[in-house]
Order: structure tokens, then sequence, then C-alpha cells
């Protein structure tokens, strides 16, 4: 692990007019995986610009292994960056792209070689070593655009949307590959997604953003099972809500259950009547989208190897078990 992959912000601001970020506080340790999670413009992108130095910020300061680099540009940075959209050099052959930052850092031609071969195997590229990046699929460049990026060391490296522009099952294939790479190398990897299913696999902890400000800090397991408001509720996943007395209640949509309207409720269970309007079969589980008496939608997840739970267009019973249910704030 690298001994100086942490990074502070402390009260960090960057104005765009009505965007940018606002004061914001955040610690990560070395070798963490951690996820900045929002809707567009929420700030997300522009912390990670000010993490690697393409954005000043207005006020506050940025702390790397207890160092203040608040005022250093990209280049003194012992931190690299995967664009969206990879910015590798169409002249460039896969090899001449990973040397790219090591002939920056001026190093010695030898050991150069021998990184762009530790870069290749580590990416599985080996193969693709003399082709021009133009000739690569969206997989191959994004391998390519790591591989430039973790050649150089960082003890922190960005990846900004890294994976948006892939097919779902290559996305999915790259997710893992990931997750093993970061546990490998311990290097600090802070990944800008709205995607809370990747956030939630590739991260330790998650930092839930909205409108410039962070509305949660926690693990994949708290943001999803005790959102702290409303928005990080609804953002991180499905949830149902229940005003109950003045205060909003929410459980998730696999924690609710479909029973026939003759069912009795426990006093450990809520319940409520809704009309099935539409149903799905997911594979993994079934989905049904109900209208509750008051215009409300809920959603009632379950497993996809048994039957469906109910027939769109029928009356049933929502009920959960009110040890599952969450306060997320008034009405």
């Amino acid at each position: 692990m690298h001994a100086n992959g942490s990074l502070q912000l402390e009260n960090l601001s960057r104005s765009f007019g009505q965007t940018g970020v606002k004061g914001l506080d955040l610690e990560i340790p070395p070798g963490q995986g951690f996820s900045l999670l929002g809707p567009s413009g929420c700030g997300k992108t522009t912390t990670l610009r000010l993490i690697g130095g393409f954005e000043r910020p207005d006020s506050g300061r940025l702390l790397h292994g207890g160092a203040d680099i608040t005022g250093l540009p990209p280049q003194k940075r012992d931190i690299r960056t995967v664009f969206q959209r990879y910015a590798l050099f169409p002249h460039l052959t896969v090899s001449e792209n990973i040397a790219f930052g090591l002939r920056m850092q001026k190093r010695e031609e030898s050991a150069l070689q021998k990184k762009v071969e530790w870069g290749l195997d580590l990416l599985e590229i080996g193969p693709l070593r003399s082709r021009s990046v133009q000739q690569l699929s969206g997989g191959e460049q994004q391998r390519v655009a790591l591989a430039r990026a973790l050649v150089t060391e960082p003890s922190v490296l960005l990846l900004d949307e890294p994976l948006a522009a892939l097919d779902l099952k290559l996305r999915e294939r790259m997710q893992l590959e990931l997750l093993s790479l970061r546990k490998k190398l311990g290097t600090t990897f802070i990944f800008v997604t709205h995607d809370q299913g990747e956030a939630m696999m590739l991260s330790d902890r998650i930092a839930v953003m909205r409108a410039g400000k962070i509305e949660q800090v926690g693990t994949p397991e708290e943001v999803y099972k005790r959102p702290r408001s409303r928005f990080v509720a609804e953002f991180v996943g499905q949830a149902n809500f229940f005003d109950q007395g003045g205060q909003w209640w929410m459980a998730r949509p696999e924690q609710c259950r479909a029973h026939s309207l003759s069912w009795t409720a426990s006093a450990d269970s809520l319940a409520l009547k809704v009309l099935v309007t539409e149903a799905a079969f997911l594979g993994g589980h079934h989905l049904l989208k109900c209208r509750g008496s008051g215009g409300s939608t809920y959603l009632l997840k379950a497993p996809g190897h048994e039957n469906p739970p109910a027939k769109v267009g029928t009356e049933i019973q929502l009920a959960c078990e009110r040890k599952d249910l969450w306060t997320v704030g008034a009405s």
C-alpha cells in the first residue's frame, strides 16, 4: 500500500456561477476505493478536477499524504487521471501511448521499456502493443488508458466515468477487473460515476453529492440501508416511502412482500392496499409496480426462482416488517 496515498479536502470550494462545489470536507485513506456519486451537475467532476489539479479552488485546501498540494499543477502531483474519453494519442501505438507519461518523467530508456512491458502484462494487452489505438475497441482503449496511468506508479488514480462508453457486458467485466486491479496494487482509486451499482461494487466508501455539497459519506451498505435523507434513499437504489404521522419512512422493494386482501397484518408489519399496474421478470427477480389509493407508486421485488407474486390488474396488500423501515426525515 502507498504510504502517501491519503487525501484530505478541507473546506474546498469552487464556483461557476450557480454550479461548482461548496465547502467540501473529506478524508480518503490510502489504498481505498472511493466513489463520488450523484446526478449530473452535482459537483462530482469538479471535485475530481480539483483533486487532479485541473481546477484551482476559490477557497480551502487539498492535502496529499499530509502535504499541501493546493497550488501544484497536475504534472507535479503524484496523482493520475483516466478521463471518460481516455484522451489517447491517435498517432501513437499502444506501447507509445503507455510510454508517454514515463517519457515526460524523463525515465531512462531501459527502465521505461520494462515499465511499458509491466503495463502491457498487467492489463493483458501485450498482443496489441504495435497497433494504433484507432484500431482498438472501447474496452481495449480503456485498458491502454489505465496502463498509461498506472505505469507512472501514482499513489492516487482518478477515474472519471471510466466505463460509461462501454456496453453492458463489457462494463460488468471491467468493473470486476478494476476491483481486482485496485486490490492488487494498493493504489487509492477515486471514481466519479452516476451509476449507483458501479459505485457500490468498486468502492469501500461512497460520497453521495447533491448541488455542490456532500449529502452522505459511508460504506455501500450504509448509504443503501441507512440513507440520511430522502434524496440519498432515492438516488442509491429504489425505495418505497411511507408517511407515518408526519415522518417519512423508507423500505427497499426487496423488503416488501405481496399478500392477498384476506391476509391480516400483525402489529410488527406495515401493510397497505395497492393495485398492481405493471409486472416484469428480470431474471434474478420479479418486479411489480403498484399504485396506492392516494396515487403514490410502490415497487416490490420477489426472487426470480419463485412464481410471480401477483398479476397486473389485481389488488394486493403490500407489506413490510416495521424492523426494516428506516426514517428519512420529516414530511
